[in-house]
């Protein structure tokens, strides 16, 4: 059995120093998946562009 993998990062603003969030993400699921959990993480609730 192969396991999953899963992909960390870590996301910072830009302009709000020391505002950060670590992002985990499973090998399987979409760019647009990550954009809503991005989103979803920093209460961003702007649609995608």
């Amino acid at each position: 059995m192969e396991k999953e993998k899963v992909y960390v990062f870590k996301a910072a603003l830009k302009y709000r120093k020391g505002l950060w969030r670590r992002i985990e993400i499973k090998g399987n699921q979409t760019l647009g998946d990550f954009d809503h959990i991005m989103r979803e993480a920093f209460n961003h609730d702007t649609g995608p562009c």
